[in-house]
């Protein structure tokens, strides 16, 4: 049985064409939430940009909120 992340991960590669290496840093960013990685995916956000502007929050910070930090 495989565990939930590489389910997800092979959801995301499965539905948006992605490598797996880029499902894993958007299911990162986006804290193991598949639905909100395959919609940044499909949205085509910059990951680089994702990845830099959330890796100094703490994981319990929504994303909204960086608007103002």
């Amino acid at each position: 049985m495989a565990d939930s992340n590489s389910e997800s991960v092979q959801l995301l590669t499965g539905i948006s064409g992605c490598t797996d290496d880029e499902a894993r840093r958007w299911l990162k960013v986006k804290n193991n939430d598949a639905d909100a990685a395959l919609n940044a995916i499909l949205d085509n956000e910059d990951l680089s940009k994702a990845e830099v502007c959330c890796s100094d929050l703490p994981p319990c910070v929504p994303k909204t909120v960086t608007s103002w930090l």
